[in-house]
């Protein structure tokens, strides 16, 4: 088992970010401080501000006309929910501003003459459904309520953003192919890394992520069916190209799970942990449930020889006893979001709202009789109410996301890079790498070089990911670009290998940017048939379920030509500067090796600091600790459940 409680890394980062007044990442701040809104968009009743002659003033509701009376009802609609959308979407590079809170006030005003109040009710359906899983009446009161809150307007924001990333990397094709290049992205963008890795100083159990916070840092860990977070990621982009994904998880293997995409009437399995889709004996195409059932030989295939065995095996889904869990947080089911997205068109569209009556009775249509239920996946809706609730939690939460302060210049490379704007995000990447003399966003207060040296670490990373995601958007006809993306995505994740030192507990945890970089290498020479590269690439040492998956592929490789030499051993890693003199001086101990003594192997932390993070470190099959998973521990979340949307006394499954 792998037990990372980071020290020296987190008195590091956090040092320099407190020292220079840039701790406070997500945090509000003073009303002194919030900048001046954006122009251009539309105010509350009652309010002027400065903009430009597109600027619009909402009509009271007692009001008999607009202020702007030359503008057509429908256009002036039409402008409200762009502005909301735009104070959304301008809403990260304003913390603490009132973006959120007047694009709430937006929407209210807009629905209450856009919509009436049946429309607001919930299907008997999914009101049968919801009783059925025992969510507090108190909850379903909350989900038919007529007024939109803050809650609403961050799940707007999320699903804007996972909409255009899903459907510029899904590209054209059959759902299949969109879909596996969503896999493939999820995959290679977000890094897995070991659980607890991400922990605030003192602790020793990181906050879950949501997807969205997962895809920024690009780390994500994925412990146990009850946290796992790029499952989770792939779930959310999936939706947004229509197609619906939930966690396989079976009673006889509780601890391990797969993930299972519904694909015109069939159900295909991925395996968010390994990187890798289940595939049928041709080594290319996905297998289904059934065909990975019915032939033992699919799941044999992955297999490590040597390693300890992997599960779920053919035997346990064969047993049956097999549920599905679905992400369907409050947003995804609240009526108010069909309303919205009902109206929303064009470069607005996004997917806000899932009816879990119609998705269970899709899974059922599709995997029955192989499966017993179709249940609410409970991380979703912990992770919500944690964030709107637990301040400890909030705080470990922004504790991975500081070097995103909106201050700094990563948070504006990295999300023009998501948002699909590949010339602006490698512009900016490369203006901030080795900068010198680099100034703050005030364009006063000069970057500090230790500060700045983290900002060329991550902005290498970063820019081998920039080039990575551009090869997906390449056209046939633009083969040569493409190639020169992946050209420059390997020369980029080898420059961060020059300037990572190896990982430890012991040392600042974005250090483990070297193993998603390696990884990224390997699979680059691997999918152009460079076998003795990619050998040596994903051969590397990387203590996740992601080696694992890694050294199933090098494996292959290695069976293809069986008697060539052996690869050269990669580089020693570089010097680590930042390094504790006494580790500098008689060698940090490997707490990551493959195969630890039993003796030496760190024991489940019996304090779980932080509510609602249960589970324990992940021990991948094959990379040493005991079992693959061990036993998830209790998850407290205070009394009522997640924020009252399950019953105090409810046993949940």
């Amino acid at each position: 088992m792998i037990q990372f409680k980071p020290t020296h890394s987190g008195r590091f980062l956090v040092g320099f970010l407190v020292a220079f007044g840039l701790a406070g990442c997500g945090v509000e701040k003073s009303k002194s401080s919030i900048p001046k809104q954006p122009l251009g968009v539309i105010t509350k009743p009652g309010q002027t501000r400065e903009g430009t002659g597109s600027t619009l003033v909402l009509t009271n509701q007692n009001s008999a006309q607009a202020t702007d009376s030359t503008a057509p009802e429908v256009i002036q609609q039409a402008a409200i929910l762009d502005s909301v959308l735009h104070l959304l979407t301008t809403a990260g590079s304003n913390p603490g501003g009132d973006n959120f809170t007047i694009a709430t006030e937006q929407l209210n005003q807009y629905f209450n003459r856009n919509a009436t109040g049946a429309e607001f009710t919930l299907s008997q359906p999914t009101l049968l459904y919801l009783n059925q899983v025992k969510i507090a009446e108190t909850a379903i009161k909350a989900l038919q309520e007529a007024k939109f809150s803050i809650r609403d307007a961050r799940h707007i924001e999320d699903c804007m953003m996972y909409y255009g990333l899903a459907n510029r990397i899904a590209g054209n094709g059959d759902d299949m192919t969109r879909l596996r290049r969503i896999f493939d992205w999820t995959c290679r963008n977000v890094m897995l890394v070991p659980a607890g890795s991400l922990s605030p100083p003192g602790k020793n159990q990181q906050a879950q992520a949501r997807p969205y916070d997962c895809i920024l840092r690009g780390m994500a860990s994925e412990v146990s069916p009850l946290w796992a977070e790029r499952t989770w990621i792939f779930m959310s982009l999936a939706r947004q190209i229509r197609i619906d994904v939930g966690i396989l998880v079976s009673s006889r293997a509780p601890g391990q799970w797969l993930s299972v995409a519904l694909v015109e009437g069939k159900p295909y399995l991925f395996d968010c942990r390994m990187g890798s889709p289940i595939l049928k004996l041709d080594g290319k195409s996905v297998a289904t449930l059934d065909e990975a059932i019915g032939d033992p030989r699919i799941l044999n295939a992955m297999q490590l020889a040597g390693a300890e065995s992997y599960s779920p095996t053919n035997a346990e889904l064969a047993a049956g006893e097999l549920n599905i869990l679905a992400d369907l947080a409050t947003g995804y089911l609240s009526p108010r979001m069909r309303l919205l997205e009902q109206r929303l068109s064009g470069k607005n569209r996004m997917i806000l709202f899932r009816d879990v009556a119609e998705l269970r009775s899709e899974f059922f249509k599709v995997m029955k009789p192989r499966i017993k239920d179709v249940r609410l996946w409970e991380l979703p809706l912990e992770v919500e109410a944690l964030l709107f609730s637990n301040p400890e939690f909030v705080q470990a939460s922004q504790f991975a996301l500081q070097i995103f302060d909106f201050r700094l210049p990563l948070l504006s490379a990295r999300t023009s890079q998501l948002r699909g704007e590949p010339v602006e995000a490698l512009q900016k990447l490369v203006n901030m790498r080795f900068a010198e003399n680099a100034l703050l966003r005030d364009r006063s207060t000069q970057i500090p070089p230790e500060l700045q040296k983290i900002i060329d670490l991550y902005s290498t990373y970063f820019l081998g990911l920039a080039h990575l995601e551009n090869s997906y958007y390449r056209s046939e006809k633009d083969e040569e670009l493409r190639q020169a993306d992946l050209k420059q995505a390997e020369f980029f994740f080898k420059e961060t290998l020059k300037l990572t030192p190896e990982p430890s507990p012991e040392k600042p945890f974005f250090y483990m940017f070297r193993w998603g970089a390696a990884s990224n290498i390997g699979m680059l020479a691997h999918n152009r048939g460079d076998r003795s590269t990619a050998i040596r690439y994903l051969s590397s040492n990387y203590p996740t379920p992601q080696g694992y998956g890694n050294l199933l592929i090098a494996t292959t490789d290695v069976w293809e030509d069986p008697f060539s030499a052996s690869p050269a051993p990669l580089p020693p890693a570089p010097v680590d500067k930042y390094a504790p003199p006494a580790a500098a001086k008689n060698g940090a101990p490997d707490l990551f090796q493959t195969t630890p003594p039993a003796a030496s192997r760190p024991s489940v932390p019996s304090n779980r600091p932080l509510p609602g993070l249960g589970g324990s470190p992940i021990s991948a099959p094959g990379l040493g600790g005991g079992s693959a998973l061990q036993k998830p521990g209790p998850r407290p979340i205070g009394p009522g459940g997640a924020a009252g949307l399950f019953p105090g006394n409810l046993s949940k499954p």
